[in-house]
């Protein structure tokens, strides 16, 4: 079992990774985590693969598409990250504190990548506005009110 703490906000609580080997790793449980300040785990898992791992997931024309990913926790202990779906595309998530999972990616947008969220729920990352540029684009998304 492989963990790997990647956010901590001001109360101490803190989001990361975990992965699970089994059955001499002919399958392996991946996802996130959140650990209390005493020591309680809540795991969790976005409606995908999530992106744990620093090793690109795709390659085109010789340049990986992905980048060295984590999950972010605000004081209000809600958290993004991104996840990967069943065909491939990959989405922004957030986990708010009663573990409710929204997906989101901005309007026309592909490969979402959710890089850090603040205090006030804005979330910061990037995506690709036209696959075929390999050009990524920023964003920013506003918190629901």
């Amino acid at each position: 079992m492989g963990n790997r703490a990647e956010s901590v906000n001001a109360d101490g609580v803190v989001a990361g990774v975990y992965s699970v080997c089994f059955y001499a790793c002919a399958t392996t449980n991946a996802g996130g985590f959140e650990r209390s300040p005493q020591g309680v785990f809540t795991l969790f898992n976005p409606p995908g693969t999530i992106v744990t791992s620093l090793v690109p997931h795709r390659v085109l024309g010789g340049v990986p598409l992905t980048t060295p990913h984590r999950l972010s926790i605000n004081q209000a202990g809600t958290i993004t990250g991104s996840y990967i779906d069943a065909e491939g595309a990959q989405h922004g998530f957030t986990r708010n504190p009663y573990g409710t999972i929204t997906s989101f990616d901005p309007p026309r947008g592909k490969q979402t990548t959710a890089t850090s969220i603040n205090d006030s729920g804005l979330i910061a990352g990037y995506y690709f506005y036209d696959w075929n540029t390999q050009i990524a684009q920023g964003f920013l998304r506003l918190p629901k009110p």
